[in-house]
């Protein structure tokens, strides 16, 4: 057995700040780190759900995953969500969601 060697003080590389990013940062773009959404329910939806509102934490990402989550949760709106529209922060839209987003779930309606 030869001598061991003898490293000198550990350096660290130096972070370039716009390179890097957080633990949490990176999670969350692996989508394991939930987010928390406001869901309003709507006419049809609000009956069949029991409630007119409700904080949700799911780790999708998109108003997509949102239906998904709802209709696993509550699987008798099933029918009604496919065909509902989807409000965030007030405006019709479909896409990405982020942290503290206002979602409302608006089913068709019909008048006379």
């Amino acid at each position: 057995m030869g001598t061991p060697e003898v490293l000198g003080p550990y350096n660290p590389p130096k972070r370039d700040e716009g390179k890097t990013q957080t633990a949490g940062r990176f999670l969350k773009k692996l989508n394991f780190i939930p987010m928390q959404v406001e869901v309003l329910y709507f006419a049809l939806v609000r009956d069949l759900v029991g409630k007119d509102r409700e904080l949700i934490k799911f780790t999708g990402k998109t108003t997509s995953d949102l239906r998904k989550l709802l209709e696993h949760k509550y699987p008798q709106i099933g029918k009604v969500l496919k065909v509902s529209r989807i409000a965030v922060n007030g405006e019709y839209y479909e896409g990405e969601l982020k942290e503290g987003d206002t979602v409302a779930i608006i089913p068709p309606v019909s008048g006379g």
